[in-house]
């Protein structure tokens, strides 16, 4: 009963656009029948009340089995016609080059919505917009309301990168490449262009709990450049984690100038170290090396690194 009304609560909040009582009810059945083992073995022992099953389902949506997560994302899709027409996907030719990516600001915005090919988290990245909606200006971004954003996409879950919206999020290396890109919108005041599509679950890896490795898929390409510095997470085994983006989304006060002494503010697992190196010959990251294969991982402070020696994806192990 318990979890029941916790799924008619979440399915009410999610899909207020069902018309019907018998519809909701029939949303009701289908979620708690997907995702009430989920809530059994995730959050046994948690005490029932004051929101404290949710707070628990929230905190792990990460460890949610896929026919679950598909099953809530399927309830928070609208099937009402958006007032904002995306038409996400790759236009053929079309990349997206940014000479001077080194501490270079930008952000993304996500939204979950169905397309012909099911449902996915439909990245538009503001890197390389130009004029008074490009570069990702800060109080636009943080003006963005997600919720009614994504009303307006037919959808409940719209992803912001960074999150708070106050945060800046910065590209550390030198020069990229993105070879997959489609079309440019503006959202409310920020113009983004389409970069990737990825699925759920994929999503919810790359945001999960800090020092979590992950593999993505992507199409680009990162040039480090001799005589650069690069921030380095080492492992135990040999392999090194390069930053490629860092963020204020914990530490507030964070700027580029602070990345060489990062190591004392990181929380590392045993074994691991952190290392400024300026270089002493290009250094390429190049994922379509390893059949588009990016390890990924982000660190306490939500900055991001993609992975060198698992595979040949970069040119060496810096």
């Amino acid at each position: 009963m318990i979890r029941l009304m916790f799924f008619l609560l979440l399915a009410i909040a999610l899909r207020c656009s069902v018309a019907s009582a018998e519809e909701r009810l029939f949303e009701v059945y289908r979620i708690a029948k997907a995702c009430a083992g989920d809530v059994e073995k995730l959050c046994a022992g948690v005490r029932p009340g004051d929101g404290r099953i949710k707070a628990c389902v929230k905190e792990k949506v990460s460890q949610l089995s896929p026919a679950c997560l598909e099953t809530l994302l399927s309830a928070a899709v609208s099937d009402k016609e958006p007032s904002l027409k995306l038409n996400p996907g790759l236009t053929p030719g079309l990349q997206v080059h940014t000479p001077n990516a080194r501490n270079y600001a930008y952000c993304e915005i996500a939204p979950i919505i169905e397309t012909s090919h099911g449902i996915f988290a439909q990245f538009y990245n503001t890197t390389g917009t130009i004029g008074p909606s490009g570069g990702c200006p800060a109080a636009a971004f943080a003006a963005i309301d997600a919720k009614k954003l994504g009303e307006r996409l037919s959808t409940k879950i719209v992803y912001m990168n960074p999150t708070p919206q106050s945060a800046r999020r910065h590209w550390v290396m030198d020069e990229n490449w993105v070879f997959a890109a489609g079309e440019t919108v503006d959202f409310d005041g920020v113009a983004a262009t389409w970069m990737a599509s990825m699925s759920p679950p994929m999503l919810l890896s790359t945001i999960a709990a800090p020092m979590t490795p992950v593999e993505i898929h992507r199409q680009s390409k990162y040039l480090y450049r001799k005589g650069s510095q690069v921030f380095l997470m080492r492992t135990p085994d040999g392999k090194a984690y390069v930053m490629q983006s860092y963020a204020t989304e914990v530490d507030k006060s964070l700027t580029f100038e602070q990345l060489p002494q990062l190591g004392a503010k990181l929380k590392l697992p045993a074994g691991w170290s952190f290392e400024a190196k300026t270089l002493t010959e290009d250094l390429t990251i190049d994922p379509r090396n390893a059949n588009g294969v990016a390890h990924i991982i982000r660190d306490s402070l939500h900055n991001v690194y993609e992975g060198c020696g698992f595979d040949a994806a970069c040119n060496y192990v810096p």
